[in-house]
Order: C-alpha cells, then sequence, then structure tokens
C-alpha cells in the first residue's frame, strides 16, 4: 500500500477540513520504507519515524534537514510548493546506497 494516501482520504471524510495526521516512515541500514509518499501543499506534514542507526531526512528544496538519531525522530514541515521531490539521507555514502525515497507534493 505504498500509494495509500491517508492524508486524502481524511480530508475527504472530514468534509474538506484540513487534519495533520502523521506519516510513518521506517528507516535503517540504507533504506526509507515507504518509498513514495503524498502529501498536500501548504498543509503541515508530520513524519514518525522508526529509525536504526544515525541518518538524516532531507528534502534539499524544501529546506528539510533533521538529523535522525534515536529510535522514534519526528519530522515536521510545511511544503510551500507542488512536485515531485527527493528525500534521501545525507549522511556520505547513504543516498548512493540507496537510502533515498520520493516524496510527492499535490
Amino acid at each position: 500500500m505504498e500509494n495509500f494516501d491517508e492524508q486524502r482520504i481524511l480530508t475527504f471524510i472530514g468534509g474538506g477540513t484540513s487534519l495533520i495526521k502523521g506519516i510513518n516512515i521506517t528507516s535503517g541500514n540504507l533504506f526509507f520504507s515507504p518509498k513514495t509518499i503524498t502529501v498536500a501543499k501548504d498543509q503541515p506534514v508530520v513524519i514518525n519515524l522508526q529509525n536504526t542507526g544515525t541518518h538524516t531526512f532531507t528534502i534539499k528544496e524544501l529546506g528539510v534537514n533533521v538529523p535522525l538519531s534515536g529510535n522514534s525522530p519526528v519530522v515536521e514541515f510545511t511544503p510551500t510548493e507542488s512536485g515531485t521531490f527527493e528525500y534521501y539521507c545525507a549522511v556520505p555514502g547513504h543516498r548512493e546506497g540507496g537510502m533515498f525515497g520520493s516524496l510527492k507534493v499535490e
């Protein structure tokens, strides 16, 4: 269910009311899962990470660069432009090793 857009469904159910809902991502030894997440433009995003190791959650174009150390870090930001952006770990060699994904902002 990688393409499941929980935020869009919750917004629809709420009658168009914007709801802040956490997105769950797992990060570990050179991976993020899921690889693709979809969020709404101009709506707050809260990402709850199940993390092992020392990593970052980085989206350069959106100014997001959060260190991930410990088991349950939280990343919060509000995307102000639409498009598809790569999220990745900025620790040297991790992005090249496959630790990246795609954020779609609609």
